[in-house]
């Protein structure tokens, strides 16, 4: 039995006969536009597209998800890498073109259907990882702020005795930092309703 010959993927891909580029036409109000545009996207810009797409519905900085950016950034990514639009510089025209014309539809009808939904379901694991590790890094400040809290409250009626006034303050700058950074309170507009959540040290017979 003779042996075979190993195939790879540069034989496989000299053979391939596939033009992926394609010319879309879009009738606008005054003339029609021809739109070149790609079938199939490549590795770099496939991995670009799932990022983007991620990122314009979560924030990873401040936490925040805004699931209604998805199917608006789908369309808009589409553009983008499959026809070759820029990056809009204006949502809200953007947002007219998506939503007012058929402009997505003519493209979307050239795109291999394989590869897309592959990215529209690798854009969405990206969203759920990303929001799993917000939620992981909030836990973990939680986490951290309880141990303070616990380190404070374990020194019990000896914490005033025991820790100088440098001591205390810094435990408390420490908490209150922890606090912050899990995200800023709304603020009160009412300077009563602030006055009346600051409890005053003991000082002086009180303490």
């Amino acid at each position: 039995m003779s042996k075979m010959n190993k195939i790879t993927f540069n034989m496989v891909a000299a053979e391939m006969d596939e033009d992926v580029n394609a010319e879309v036409t879009f009738a606008g109000k005054h003339k029609e536009l021809k739109i070149a545009m790609k079938r199939r996207l490549d590795f770099n810009d496939a991995m670009m597209f799932v990022r983007d797409i991620a990122a314009s519905c979560v924030d990873m900085a401040s936490g925040e998800y805004m699931p209604e950016a998805f199917d608006f950034s789908i369309k808009v990514n589409t553009l983008v890498y499959y026809a070759g639009f820029n990056a809009p510089d204006n949502i809200e025209n953007a947002y007219s073109v998506i939503y007012g014309t058929n402009l997505y539809d003519v493209i979307r009808g050239e795109i291999d259907e394989e590869q897309y939904m592959a990215l529209i379901s690798a854009a969405k694991e990206r969203i759920n990882n990303d929001r799993e590790i917000i939620n992981n890094t909030q836990a973990g400040k939680m986490n951290d702020l309880i141990d303070k809290m616990d380190e404070v409250m374990s020194d019990g009626d000896s914490i005033v005795s025991e820790l100088t006034r440098g001591d205390l303050r810094m435990k408390i700058d420490e908490m209150l930092a922890a606090m912050n950074a899990l995200g800023n309170p709304s603020e009160n507009s009412d300077d009563t309703a602030k006055e009346s959540n600051v409890v005053p040290l003991p000082v002086g017979d009180n303490a």
